[in-house]
């Protein structure tokens, strides 16, 4: 396990909810300053919630 890795996971799962929600990037942004007084920029919640698309997409049924 590299160093860090379960701290990054969770900030990822955490981004992951949020997104899940509903919350836009500069909302999940905000949210995890206010709440954990972390900077998270939009370009790396996006980062992490496009890892997810694709899985996203394979969920979705088809019509």
């Amino acid at each position: 396990m590299k160093k860090h890795e379960t701290t990054v996971n969770g900030l990822e799962e955490q981004i992951i909810a949020l997104y899940a929600k509903g919350m836009s990037t500069r909302d999940i942004e905000e949210h995890m300053k206010d709440l954990y007084g972390i900077d998270v920029s939009p370009a790396m919640v996006s980062k992490v919630t496009d890892k997810i698309m694709p899985m996203v997409g394979m969920a979705m049924p088809t019509a």
